[in-house]
């Protein structure tokens, strides 16, 4: 399992050995799977492949240092979520040959389709707004599908934590999304100490 910190991301799926590599606060895989490449500061999992290759003196082709770099750029958000250790993997990427200008080309946003602008419309409509110490605003939504697209635009319209409530085939999913304002107002993984409370 590669950047997957629950079971439930994946579906129903049948296995009698595993493997993790993953960066997220929370991992449910972590103990069950060995072996296991975990660290929660790595801020991405590509950051932490990246490392391990690096550091083993592994060669790593130009193509892959781009893929690399482009999945650190999606997991820091174009390094908003940054480290001086991000930093450090992304300039041993860019000196192996990681193509920058790739990944932003990689990385381009698309027009979404109109079922995820319709859903995103919606999770923006059926918004409950919360603020928290005066500081910091908590935006819960009910959505039935692309709740992490909703979520992305929620937190862009201003919002520090973002939830969003659906009900699939009598299970309650809840999807969570926090700035790196709520992180470092709260100085807590925001996202799984919710998760964890909910659950």
């Amino acid at each position: 399992f590669v950047d997957v910190s629950s079971l439930s991301q994946v579906g129903p799926v049948e296995f009698r050995e595993c493997a993790v590599v993953d960066h997220h606060v929370s991992s449910e895989l972590v103990g069950r799977c060995r072996p296991s490449l975990y660290d929660p500061e790595a801020r991405a999992s590509s950051a932490l492949v990246a490392e391990v290759l690096v550091d083993s003196g592994w060669y790593v082709p130009r193509e892959y240092a781009t893929l690399l770099l482009a999945g650190i750029m999606h997991d820091t958000r174009f390094l908003r979520l940054l480290s001086p250790r991000v930093l450090r993997v992304v300039a041993r990427l860019i000196e192996l040959g990681g193509d920058v200008e790739a990944v932003h080309s990689l990385m381009a946003q698309p027009e979404p389709p109109y079922a995820e602008r319709v859903a995103s419309l919606r999770g923006l409509s059926r918004l409950g707004i919360y603020a928290v110490d005066q500081e910091l605003l908590v935006a819960v939504t009910c959505l039935g599908a692309y709740e992490s697209a909703a979520l992305r635009r929620i937190l862009e319209s201003g919002a520090d934590v973002a939830i969003a409530i659906a009900v699939r085939d009598g299970e309650l999913r809840v999807t969570i999304r926090t700035t790196a304002r709520a992180l470092r107002v709260l100085g807590v993984p925001v996202a799984a100490e919710l998760a964890s409370y909910l659950a």
